[in-house]
């Protein structure tokens, strides 16, 4: 791997996202979350996604998922959801429909090891684990 070229791209990364946002939390090298309440003035959050992404594509040739809802967690597990160049909005009212019925094994932070002690206490949904049934 060519650390220098992906470092150069992240910063790169960083400087584009930086042009719709400040408020901007990066995770790693190649992920972050932005803050866009503030940002209606450059259209609707699909949008602006929308907007972010062609921006990665065109400039840097880098493909992206985005996820779009009121916190970080439900943001990255919509962005997991349609991989690559999916924009996803998931919304507190599509919990039950959409999250609760997914295995624990897909929730973000959720490793293997865990996932197989979750089984073995009969914990397979995230639903049964929210709600510790």
């Amino acid at each position: 791997p060519n650390f220098t070229l992906y470092r150069e791209a992240s910063f790169q990364m960083f400087q584009i996202l930086s042009r719709f946002t400040e408020k901007i939390q990066p995770v790693s090298i190649d992920e972050g979350y932005l803050d866009i309440t503030d940002c209606y003035a450059l259209g609707s959050p699909p949008e602006i996604a929308k907007m972010i992404q062609q921006a990665l594509l065109t400039e840097l040739q880098l493909p992206c998922s985005i996820g779009i809802a009121p916190n970080l967690f439900l943001a990255k597990t919509a962005s997991d959801m349609k991989k690559p160049l999916g924009i996803t909005v998931l919304r507190k009212r599509d919990i039950p429909e959409i999250i609760w019925p997914r295995s624990v094994a897909e929730m973000h932070g959720i490793g293997e090891k865990t996932a197989e002690k979750l089984k073995d206490i009969h914990i397979h949904t995230i639903e049964q684990l929210a709600k510790g049934d």
